[in-house]
């Protein structure tokens, strides 16, 4: 990865020769200001011509219609010739420097953070599958005990909560995951497609996306010939940064159903903590509701005081805030189911008063 920055087009422009740029005529790929690059293709054109197979079509959605970009009438022998005709020397290093990074088996594509079917995604699921569970059951059982129904009652609603709640966050976990992959898919085979059948205007695209943010023209059709040499990376480049996706990888469609069964059995495992504890106090032989229900509030708090220190370890934050904040959710949810439930049934009570007079 550092080699690969070091070789980035910044990194050998350096401050003497800045000024000396400027005083330059400029040709026709010099670095244009942004305010006058335009991006020609249509993507909602670009993708009806994909679904009709349209080569046709797909150079029309490309090639825009009256476009005034400057890099959009660059032509295409001018695109895929620009390292040899300005600054030869240094992009030949370039390429050199770059060419070991790209080409490597072992690339940054590889990273597992990128994939949702690496441990680490496993772990996502777990946590967040934990947390909706102890916080959606605990609002229950809090519900139950603020309308001071018998401990019966309590297992009996928590139980039928946990296991059609965790049925619910599996297959949903399931099919909002396919449905991203579905699409990333559906993107992969569109930009592979457009790049088969017009690279020209793949190329040029891309250009047009870089020097609008404010990349100098060199600098990007040096960049964008040099990923242009490796088909699968130069799709893989589109799909990130013209596309905002991630990269597509077959891996990730067998990792699905593994994250919705870990997000259902996580959902059930730390749903059933304020359940069993309730339960299980109950039976052990306490008779005061409320003080079976403030140890089971104390069990629960804790657990999702170490649920939420699993997140931090996720999401690289601070374990205490990351608990702490868990601990105020859980309490504010359970408060606001606790309190709710007696009201209703405060009111319930005085509306059967009033009909009894």
């Amino acid at each position: 990865m550092t080699s690969f920055f070091n070789a980035w087009p910044w990194r050998h422009r350096t401050a003497p020769q800045m000024p000396a740029a400027r005083g330059v005529v400029p040709t026709p790929l010099a670095p244009t200001p942004t305010s006058h690059v335009a991006m020609t293709r249509d993507l909602g054109r670009a993708r009806e011509a994909f679904a009709q197979r349209s080569v046709a079509a797909s150079r029309a959605a490309h090639d825009g219609q009256g476009s005034s970009s400057s890099i959009a009438t660059t032509s295409s022998s001018s695109i895929t010739t620009s390292c040899s005709s300005t600054s030869e020397g240094s992009s030949r290093d370039l390429m050199a420097n770059r060419a070991i990074t790209i080409g490597a088996p072992d690339s940054a594509s590889c990273a597992p953070e990128k994939h949702s079917n690496t441990p680490s995604g496993y772990i996502k699921s777990m946590v967040f599958g934990g947390l909706d569970g102890i916080i959606t059951t605990f609002a229950v059982v809090a519900a139950v005990a603020g309308a001071e129904l018998s401990s019966d009652m309590v297992t009996l609603l928590g139980v039928a909560n946990l296991v059609s709640d965790g049925i619910s966050m599996g297959l949903g976990d399931y099919f909002s995951e396919k449905s991203e992959k579905d699409y990333i898919l559906q993107e992969w085979k569109r930009e592979t497609w457009e790049l088969e059948n017009y690279p020209e205007g793949e190329k040029r695209e891309m250009i047009e996306l870089y020097v609008e943010e404010g990349m100098a023209v060199e600098d990007a059709t040096a960049i964008v010939n040099a990923f242009a040499k490796y088909p699968d990376k130069f799709v893989n480049l589109m799909m990130v940064d013209e596309l905002g996706l991630e990269k597509w990888d077959p891996q990730d469609l067998k990792g699905m159903w593994k994250q919705g069964a870990i997000t259902m059995c996580s959902f059930w495992f730390f749903g059933g903590i304020p359940v069993i504890t309730y339960a299980a106090v109950s039976a052990a032989g306490v008779d005061s509701q409320n003080l079976i229900f403030l140890i089971d509030c104390i069990v629960t708090l804790l657990t999702m005081f170490l649920l939420g220190a699993a997140k931090a370890k996720v999401t690289n934050t601070s374990m205490f805030i990351q608990g702490g904040v868990m601990m105020i959710n859980g309490t504010v949810a359970c408060a606001a189911s606790y309190f709710i439930a007696w009201a209703i049934k405060e009111l319930m009570g005085d509306l059967e008063m009033c009909g009894t007079r």
